[in-house]
């Protein structure tokens, strides 16, 4: 995921480093107490935050942070991913006529309630949609050499099918 353009991250990251570096000299150290939950619910951000932190060479005092300091830094990182799952734009490809498709896109909005479903259209017209128009497609048929991500979704939209999206988003299930 690409954090650069979100202003908020970056906001919320300046608000708790200033005061962390300041800590961090004054030798104040203090605990997160959901930190253990943030490692268990959120471990790959939890691990790639604490292995940037080690690799980065701009602060060398950030290198050695505690894990309670690194879950906090970590809390910022999965806001960001969460106001980017909630923002998805999505095409519904179906073959089954109007009221199936209908359906899917109910379905998907109940599951996704942030996500806006920018068409439903037949297989042949989905590839007038660029990834720049649509984050990913989600299709009652099978669908060859689409630059967008597609997954293959039942009409009834499941929760089978909800991990699968989530999985292909790379979202923590």
């Amino acid at each position: 995921m690409d954090f650069l353009e979100d202003t908020n991250l970056k906001n919320a990251l300046l608000l708790h480093i200033r005061p962390l570096k300041k800590r961090i000299e004054s030798k104040i150290f203090i605990s997160n107490p959901i930190k253990e939950e943030i490692k268990r619910d959120f471990p790959q951000v939890f691990k790639t935050v604490k292995k940037v932190l080690a690799e980065q060479s701009l602060i060398s005092i950030f290198k050695e942070l505690t894990e309670d300091e690194i879950s906090y830094i970590a809390v910022y990182f999965q806001a960001s991913i969460e106001r980017d799952i909630q923002q998805k734009r999505v095409v519904i490809v179906c073959s089954s006529g109007v009221g199936t498709s209908h359906l899917l896109a109910a379905r998907v909005k109940r599951a996704f309630p942030e996500w806006k479903i920018v068409d439903t259209v037949s297989a042949s017209h989905s590839y007038k949609f660029t990834p720049k128009d649509v984050d990913i497609i989600l299709t009652t048929i099978k669908l060859e050499n689409q630059a967008i991500p597609s997954v293959f979704v039942s009409a009834i939209f499941n929760e089978v099918d909800v991990i699968k999206v989530k999985q292909a988003l790379k979202i923590t299930c």
